[in-house]
């Protein structure tokens, strides 16, 4: 089934469109870098609403003093805990591969700014058509979750400066934020300062 405010984003990937996604909770949910690798199975059932995928905690004499589960029906599945900062990846590709072929999480490309990251889930159906009509815009807003790199400890996405966020309508927010960050100024001054970088980069163009 189509979704209509996503394909609305991809159509125009205005900042305000984008964010507007990211924070709506029926589409969208967020995982920390430090939160409990159980609650993000239920986070992505909040949203996919299938009725039976939760995340199962089990406690341990071995490893950590814990095992954490993926289950939905009769299925079960365990995730390959390290017991380290890296288990948010390991758990969201664990979950990718427990919904596969049926659903496909990926990584929201604007929250990469903050150590909480985005996910939007939708059906692998949904996903193939998305490719096929938006294929450029989609690879700019969705990332394709991998075994490497881990999207909460290595460094990802690649090293971007501001201007080039800020060369992209969509990642305006994240190019004010990314200025305020590294030259400790007010979000006011910031989007002042891209403004006026926009500003003359259409100047020398024209």
């Amino acid at each position: 089934m189509a979704d209509s405010v996503i394909e609305s984003v991809l159509d125009d990937p205005s900042e305000e469109r984008v964010w507007a996604l990211l924070r709506d909770e029926t589409r969208v949910f967020w995982v920390g870098w430090r939160q409990s690798d159980g609650t993000i199975i239920d986070a992505c059932e909040a949203v996919l609403r299938t009725g039976n995928l939760v995340g199962e905690y089990v406690e341990s004499e071995q490893d950590g003093g814990y095992r954490i589960f993926i289950r939905a029906g009769d299925r079960r599945s365990e995730i390959p805990l390290s017991y380290s900062l890296r288990d948010r990846h390991i758990t969201m590709c664990a979950l990718n591969s427990f919904l596969s072929p049926d659903y496909e999480i990926r990584l929201c490309l604007a929250s990469t700014i903050g150590d909480t990251l985005a996910f939007i889930p939708l059906s692998s159906t949904q996903w193939r058509d998305l490719e096929k009509r938006f294929p450029e815009t989609l690879s700019r807003l969705f990332y394709v979750l991998t075994e490497t790199p881990n999207v909460f400890t290595d460094r990802f996405p690649p090293p971007i400066t501001w201007q080039e966020l800020a060369n992209d309508p969509s990642s305006k927010l994240a190019a004010i934020k990314l200025y305020q960050t590294q030259h400790g100024v007010g979000m006011s001054a910031a989007k002042q300062a891209i403004d006026a970088y926009l500003a003359a980069s259409l100047s020398r163009e024209s």
